[in-house]
């Protein structure tokens, strides 16, 4: 494989954050791709990916005030392997603090993780996918409690591959149906933000939707449409999630 860095990508860069959002949002990532292209300047840590069949994408941030500290020139942007990454981050426990620069010639990655050191080689940027977020209009937009969608993501992903996400204008809740069972969950409105005159119902794949519950925020926002994307936004305060779920096209 040839390696190709542009200027910003060998700038110099010094940063350092606690192990634990660094390894969550390593992990979330995994869930879609195994490389991602990480864009770093003072406002923090972001990067976007998406799954080989194009139906999810993730963007999350670790924003700054998340970061001990960071000396950085503009913007450096390093593409890398996240399981190598994630098996830096291994050899550190709990309390560590992670201190990340880069190489000479910006080619490596040189970690110090609770003291333990290790480099990582780079990839090549531009044969990672960094893709955009999407610009959709969504028809509604409700925040409710990320451990109530979670319980009826697991609820529905007993029973089948397909999931009916359904507002009805004051109930809001998750079901699947197959030829042996059924299954409906209420879900938690905490405050209903855009929409909410009509009913909405489109289905969402229950594997993807299992993904993106695997770490949320106390609150979650959800926005999605009649046979359009849903969008849920999870804020830790350290860590952003912000996932995208193409729809399940079919007669519900």
């Amino acid at each position: 494989m040839s390696y190709h860095y542009s200027m910003s990508d060998i700038q110099s860069m010094t940063l350092a954050c606690g192990i634990a959002p660094l390894k969550e949002m390593v992990a979330n990532l995994r869930l879609l791709t195994e490389e991602c292209v990480f864009i770093i300047t003072e406002e923090g840590i972001e990067t976007s990916v998406v799954d080989s069949s194009h139906s999810c994408l993730l963007f999350s941030q670790l924003p700054a005030k998340t970061l001990t500290s960071i000396d950085i020139d503009g913007e450096v942007k390093i593409a890398v392997n996240l399981e190598s990454l994630e098996s830096a981050l291994k050899l550190g426990d709990k309390s560590s603090v992670v201190k990340m620069t880069l190489g000479e010639y910006g080619s490596f990655l040189k970690l110090d993780v609770g003291g333990v050191k290790k480099s990582i080689r780079l990839l090549d940027i531009a044969l990672v996918k960094s893709p955009p977020l999407p610009k959709i209009e969504l028809d509604l937009q409700v925040e409710v409690g990320g451990s109530s969608f979670k319980k009826g993501v697991d609820a529905v992903k007993t029973v089948g591959e397909a999931a009916k996400l359904h507002y009805d204008g004051s109930i809001f809740t998750l079901s699947a149906d197959s030829t042996m069972e059924s299954v409906e969950a209420p879900l938690e409105v905490i405050n209903l933000r855009k929409g909410g005159n009509e009913a909405v119902a489109t289905l969402f794949s229950t594997p993807f939707l299992t993904k993106m519950t695997k770490s949320l925020s106390k609150e979650v926002k959800i926005s999605f449409g009649e046979q359009k994307p849903i969008r849920l936004e999870s804020n830790k305060g350290n860590l952003l999630f912000n996932w995208f779920l193409a729809p399940r096209i079919s007669d519900i």
